[in-house]
Order: structure tokens, then C-alpha cells, then sequence
């Protein structure tokens, strides 16, 4: 993690000190996140949000969210998988 953004460093660090998610009921984990302090981060100034579909497996498509930051790249990627839940 030595070459990881600042902000991703501190995001990562908080979820690795929790508890796996998948092994806690729904309503503790809503708990645990109502309970926690924010996270305070400098967000870049975008240069534009699209949202795209891409294709998966079995004809279907999952809807996509780019934000792209101001600038020449190459940028930084962070990728978030939603676990889905209630």
C-alpha cells in the first residue's frame, strides 16, 4: 500500500479494521456505518460524469458511473463493487 493515494490509503484502512460485511445480519452492519465518524476527503474537480452500460455474461448489461477529473492523465482508478443488500 506504499504507493496508494493518501485518501484511498485512509478509506482502505477503515474497512480493514471492521469485521468481514458478509459475515454480519443487515441491520448490524447499518449500525456500524451510522456509528462511524465521517471521512473527510478533498474531491478533484471533475471534468465530467457519464454513465454507461457495459455488457455482461448471459445478454445483460450493469449500468456504469466515470467520473473523470480535470487534467492530463493518466489518473488514478478506483473501482467500487456494490455488494447489493437492503
Amino acid at each position: 500500500m506504499a504507493n496508494l493515494d493518501p485518501q484511498a490509503k485512509v478509506y482502505l484502512e477503515m474497512f480493514s479494521q471492521m469485521p468481514a460485511l458478509q459475515s454480519l445480519d443487515a441491520q448490524t452492519v447499518r449500525e456500524m456505518f451510522a456509528l462511524a465518524p465521517p471521512v473527510e476527503v478533498e474531491l478533484a474537480p471533475l471534468a465530467k460524469v457519464e454513465d454507461r452500460m457495459f455488457p455482461v455474461a448471459d445478454d445483460a448489461e450493469i449500468k456504469v458511473r466515470i467520473y473523470t477529473p480535470e487534467g492530463q492523465g493518466p489518473f488514478s482508478l478506483f473501482v467500487y463493487y456494490h455488494g447489493g443488500g437492503g
